[in-house]
């Protein structure tokens, strides 16, 4: 447990049994995996410790150096016979994807060690919902490209969009969607992604309309009679009340927090309103959207192409194509975010699904000029 290799070393040659367990079930080998030191595994193993025993909890000493992010000793364990994909207890993969950073090197190990990616622990979660928990985007789209699935539900009934909308995590509600993630998939209590996004404070506006888009119900109803605005209601939560019925009439103490103020009805007005995600106030602009120059729009997509702005875009999209709009100065739309490449490539990629045309001589090299040999823009080129 506490990494003395010489005093493990000393006391196995003097006949101390490897396989023995605490009132826990936990092995020498469970304690070496906590301490990560390869050396004291490896005099384990020599002396016959059993690799792949599991305690009361059903956990291995693989599993238990994954969930400490222990990727030399779990590296290690897997090289000297350790069960990638054991058919009890929980799931090296589950322990690698719940832990708390947004790692990969430890899931990415397993699944070259062939660990199934959807096996399951005692409560059937799988790696995508753990991922999913803790809002790991980058472990969520390993497990989906290595062939996860989207739709599976654990013993409650809990999905892994249902753990993305409690963790409030946009990114990770999109790409579940783009996977094949079911927005109307409910609980054993009747709730939804919605409505758990509702009862979640990590959740905001952004994440409510990202579950909207995928087809989830503002007025669905669970076991309890609430819908997710009754939820949102009850909870104070008055933007995720706005994300979700824009004509919802606010409490009197709100209007002036939520609302703008007299006259702020400009495009500059509806910029700081999308930028801070504000949608009681975004909501109040779309009478005014067909009063103002067609440029307008434009230019308020160009403003909101860098990060963090998806569901501001999403907004605008929503309320009329982009595809072929232009600035003040005539510049297409198109063309200016190819200029700001690579912060706009996710801007860029929206506008082209929207039906833009990438016509125009040298547009390949343009791209490839601003994009250089960056991964992330193989799909635009591809698109191009």
């Amino acid at each position: 447990w506490h990494g003395r290799d010489e005093a493990v070393l000393a006391l196995l040659a003097n006949g101390a049994d490897p396989r023995l367990r605490d009132a826990e079930g936990r092995t020498a080998l469970h304690g070496a995996a906590l301490s990560g030191n390869p050396n004291i595994a490896a005099m384990l193993l020599d002396a016959g410790a059993a690799i792949n025993a599991l305690d009361a909890q059903g956990m291995s000493a693989l599993s238990l150096a994954c969930r400490a992010a222990n990727w030399t000793l779990a590296a290690f364990l897997l090289e000297h016979g350790a069960a990638a994909d054991p058919a009890d207890g929980e799931p090296p993969l589950v322990a690698a994807c719940g832990i708390g950073e947004d790692d990969i090197a430890g899931a990415r190990l397993l699944l070259k060690h062939r660990a199934k990616v959807d096996r399951c622990d005692r409560l059937g979660r799988s790696a995508l919902m753990a991922a999913a928990l803790e809002g790991h985007a980058a472990l969520l789209r390993l497990l989906l490209a290595a062939g996860a699935d989207p739709r599976r539900a654990d013993r409650n009934g809990t999905t892994a969009l249902m753990e993305a909308a409690r963790a409030g995590s946009t990114a990770l509600i999109e790409a579940l969607g783009a996977a094949g993630a079911d927005a109307l998939a409910q609980d054993v209590h009747g709730r939804d992604a919605l409505m758990l996004a509702c009862q979640s404070p990590r959740a905001d506006a952004a994440v409510v309309l990202a579950l909207l888009a995928l087809g989830a119900d503002a007025q669905r109803r669970g076991s309890d009679g609430r819908s997710a605005l009754h939820h949102a209601s009850a909870a104070g939560r008055w933007d995720l009340v706005a994300a979700l019925a824009p004509d919802t009439p606010l409490p009197a103490s709100l209007r002036g927090q939520l609302a703008p103020a007299p006259g702020a009805d400009s495009p500059a007005d509806l910029l700081d309103a999308l930028r801070g995600e504000h949608w009681a106030a975004v909501s109040t602009f779309e009478q005014h959207l067909d009063t103002w120059p067609a440029h307008s729009r434009a230019e308020l997509y160009l403003q909101l192409a860098g990060g963090g702005y998806d569901s501001a875009r999403r907004w605008l999209l929503d309320r009329g194509t982009l595809g072929e709009a232009r600035l003040e100065d005539g510049t297409r739309l198109f063309d200016a975010l190819i200029n700001r490449l690579p912060d706009t490539l996710e801007a860029l990629e929206e506008l082209l699904e929207q039906g833009a045309s990438p016509a125009g001589g040298g547009l390949l090299a343009r791209v490839l000029a601003h994009l250089g040999n960056a991964p992330e823009g193989a799909a635009l080129t591809e698109a191009l």
